[in-house]
């Protein structure tokens, strides 16, 4: 039973990791049929092109955990005693935090809203068990071979979509028809696209970091690995995601500490990527590398630069005279956006204003329906309970692998660095229906741990 399992979670996370080129496909077929209204009509086809395979994805995961619940029953497998409550802890978080979204989402200003997410970004509550039942088929896959194979489909999917990405910038008309906009490849903004691109780079930079230390997992060879960073990184220079760097660079920097402590050995050939990283982040700055708009994360770090100062300033009390304007203006408006949903927080802190339920008020103020931040967004959506719960589902398998650094294998490293540079990336990001998946599969990987010599988990063990 464990090993088909753990095949049949491996084929619904790697359709899922795929589906970003099945959209590319089904954009391209229904190309003519897309752009023939509006932009907004656009949109709303391409979110429901995404909402498509999400529903596609979850209910695949839904039939499998419930078969895999009714043959454990069936056969007397599931023992379910304090040790296994224990072990299990953080199903039950993400049992809560789905109930409490539930009500916030009954008692939403905005229930159609709430239940079915706007048209462009789909993060209603539909989209939430989604998210769960992802979070479950990760948790069913334990088989490390699996999980190695899903980073390496997730990074050679994103090498083609980066590709896409530059055929767009190139105005290469075949390209152009599988793309959703300038920077953004299949997806509706850049900075979501800059989010998935953080992820693929961590996941290059883990197996470099894993091959290099153990030398023993390279299906592809390390060639891949440098090329495909290299390759994506360019592709992040363009895509110009400030947010999204620097939670790579924070990732990767995490990923150093782990390994050094994992192995009190510190290898040089890990600076290789963080080279190639500085040498892509140069020829932006210097507009070597740019992009049609003439925007990219080298650009973006003058502009947080001179943010900086400008705060800076302000809270030093320098005497300068510092329109209120500029300090809101900072971080591309997001000081602004923080400071509006706060007010939204503070009136609705236990059950907030249900999902997306910015899209009225908030969005007639600033003109955004999200305070781009996605911790915010959960405070202000279901409320800081919600937000609380989702930290717990976030943070506590992490907590828990660190206690058994020495034991876990590749994949977990590699997760976890994944993770660090989302949680970062997510200062600054949005809960987009077709990324937030990734984010509940690594927590689902996490959650589950690596696999021991009695066929559990690591992380289950008392």
């Amino acid at each position: 039973m464990r090993e088909r399992s753990n095949k049949a979670a491996f084929a619904i996370l790697a359709f899922w990791a795929l589906s970003p080129l099945l959209v590319a496909v089904t954009y391209f077929i229904l190309y003519d049929q897309c752009y023939v209204v509006s932009y907004n009509y656009t949109v709303f086809m391409h979110g429901l092109i995404h909402m498509g395979y999400m529903l596609l994805t979850g209910l695949a995961a839904a039939i499998l955990l419930i078969v895999t619940i009714v043959v454990k029953c069936k056969d007397k497998s599931l023992n379910i005693d304090a040790g296994w409550l224990k072990g299990h802890i953080v199903l039950f978080i993400l049992a809560a935090w789905l109930l409490w979204c539930l009500m916030a989402t009954l008692l939403a200003f905005d229930e159609n809203t709430a239940l079915w997410g706007t048209y462009m970004l789909r993060d209603g509550y539909v989209s939430y068990i989604i998210y769960a039942l992802v979070f479950a088929a990760a948790f069913l896959l334990k088989d490390e071979s699996y999980r190695l194979k899903l980073l390496y489909i997730f990074i050679v999917t994103a090498d083609i979509l980066t590709l896409n990405m530059v055929g767009y910038e190139l105005h290469i008309s075949v390209l152009m028809k599988l793309s959703h906009n300038v920077s953004s490849a299949v997806y509706m903004h850049p900075n979501h696209f800059g989010y998935y691109l953080c992820l693929a780079l961590m996941a290059c930079f883990g197996l470099i970091a894993c091959d290099i230390y153990q030398g023993e997992h390279k299906p592809v060879g390390r060639v891949f690995g440098y090329a495909s960073f290299a390759w994506l990184s360019y592709g992040l220079m363009i895509n110009d995601t400030f947010g999204a760097f620097l939670g790579l660079v924070c990732g990767m920097l995490l990923m150093l500490i782990l390994w050094y402590l994992r192995e009190h050995s510190f290898k040089l050939q890990l600076l290789i990527p963080f080279g190639i990283l500085l040498l892509m982040l140069f020829l932006s700055y210097e507009g070597v590398i740019t992009n049609t708009v003439g925007e990219t994360v080298g650009s973006s770090l003058r502009q947080v630069v001179s943010d900086a100062g400008l705060l800076a300033k302000d809270a030093l009390g320098s005497g300068e005279d510092i329109a209120q304007t500029d300090i809101d203006q900072a971080g591309s408006g997001r000081m602004y956006l923080w400071k509006e949903a706060l007010k939204y927080i503070k009136a609705h802190p236990i059950l907030g204003m249900g999902p997306e339920g910015l899209v009225h008020e908030y969005y007639d103020t600033t003109g955004f329906d999200r305070p781009h931040n996605e911790y915010m967004e959960r405070a202000v959506f279901c409320g800081i309970p919600s937000l609380l719960l989702f930290m717990a589902l976030l943070f506590y398998p992490v907590v828990r692998a660190l206690r058994k650094l020495k034991t876990l294998d590749a994949p977990v490293m590699i997760f976890m660095g994944m993770l660090a540079a989302y949680s970062v990336s997510a200062v600054f990001g949005v809960t987009a229906g077709y990324i937030q998946p990734y984010l509940f599969a690594l927590m689902g990987f996490m959650a589950s741990g690596p696999v021991g010599s009695e066929g559990q988990g690591v992380l289950d063990k008392n």
